[in-house]
Formats: structure tokens, sequence, C-alpha cells
């Protein structure tokens, strides 16, 4: 089952935010901002508790570059729903599922790490971390990606997938780009 949801997330393109010239914000929220080059973003906003809290969907620019560098939906000021962040170049860098601010299930990083490998170590062991890998699974799943980060995929439901406790990790190198997939328990 999991291997069938993977596989079509993984087909799909990102889903476009609408555009705020022809979408409804869900209800109680409404349209604010504007993209380049009248602005460096729009969101659907709503007020909660006297201030103002993104609700739906939000697309933010970088101010000098223009170039989108978030697009993600809220609710009542949380992330909940798709949320994809894009690097300078405009490529990909994480996409993720979020549920009222809690991460789950599939969480995708492009290019997270050095290319330096004595690098690697210390920057993989930050990012199992920031995902709370506990202690005593972060040498094992830290070692399993270090171990397939550069290993060639055409696809990445190709790659061995290693679990802990909480997470499950899966690497690889996909048309040039180097993947770690993330899978995540629900939200609790």
């Amino acid at each position: 089952m999991i291997a069938i949801w993977l596989a079509a997330w993984l087909s799909v393109p990102a889903p476009v935010p609408p555009d705020p010239q022809r979408s409804a914000c869900p209800e109680g929220g409404q349209w604010v901002g504007h993209a380049p080059p009248h602005g460096n973003g729009y969101a659907c906003m709503r007020e909660r508790g006297g201030l103002p809290v993104r609700h739906g969907w939000a697309v933010t620019y970088h101010p000098e570059t223009r170039k989108k560098i978030a697009e993600c939906e809220y609710r009542d000021g949380l992330e909940h729903g798709h949320c994809s962040v894009y690097g300078a170049d405009g490529r990909v860098l994480r996409r993720g599922m979020f549920d009222a601010g809690i991460p789950v299930g599939y969480h995708f990083r492009w290019d997270a790490l050095p290319r330096a490998a004595d690098e690697r170590v210390a920057a993989l062991e930050r990012l199992l971390t920031e995902w709370e890998v506990p202690a005593t699974e972060l040498e094992r799943l830290r070692d399993h990606v270090l171990a397939h980060y550069d290993s060639p995929l055409d696809d990445l439901r190709n790659s061995v997938q290693r679990c802990g406790e909480r997470h499950c990790f899966s690497a690889g190198r996909i048309a040039g780009r180097n993947v770690i997939a993330i899978r995540l328990p629900p939200a609790r």
C-alpha cells in the first residue's frame, strides 16, 4: 500500500496553488498580497484571535530574484496540506505534507547534504536530529542513508528503505540530484 501511495506521490507534479485572480480562499479567508512584479507573494488570510493568519494557500517569492521560494497550504496559521520549498535556482529542495503544523507522511529533501564526504556525516546527523530520530537509532539510519545517497536510481521506489521506531528512510540519486525520503507516522 505504501509503495502504491509513494508511486502516486512521486509521479504527480506538485500541486499548483490557486490563482488569486480566479480562485476563492477557504471560508473566512481572503486573498492578500501580489505576485511579482507587484509584490513578493500572496496568501489567503483570515483573522484569528485578533491577528491575521494564513488560511489556505500562501506563495512567497524572493524579493530580489522574483523566483518562487515557497508554496504551502495553511489552516488557521499552521501548515496544513502540501508544502514545497525552492532554492535560488528554482528547483525544489523540500516537499511534504502537514497536518495542523505536524509533518506527516512522506517528506523529501533534494540535495540536502554537502558534496564533500567528510561534511556529510555531521549534516546528516543534524537532519536526523531535526526529524527527532532517537539517539538509539541515529547511527543505523545515518549509515543507511549515507550508503545509498549517491546510488543512481531511475525511481526512488527502487531504493532500499530502512525503518526505525517512528521513521523510515531511503535515499538515492535520480536525474543528477540526490534525494532523501522520510516516511513519518500519522499525526497523533
